[in-house]
């Protein structure tokens, strides 16, 4: 089966991820590429702390990491 990410739209090739056609007539299932795997994590991250504590933590925390990319 032929994996595809199901944000950006790469292919997994060889254990590595592309940005090409998906081939016609192939059994496709989906995932997410590394990258978006990521910024999956950090969208959900924000998420979970603004419900939970409210949004003022979400702003302390960009005060206390600002390398962080939010």
């Amino acid at each position: 089966m032929t994996k595809v990410c199901c944000e950006c739209k790469q292919i997994k090739v060889n254990n590595t991820w592309e940005q090409s056609p998906i081939p016609l007539k192939v059994a496709v299932t989906h995932g997410y590429c590394p990258k978006c795997y990521d910024a999956l994590m950090k969208k959900l991250h924000r998420y979970m702390v603004g419900s939970m504590m409210g949004a003022a933590v979400c702003e302390l925390e960009k005060t206390m990491f600002p390398q962080a990319s939010y």
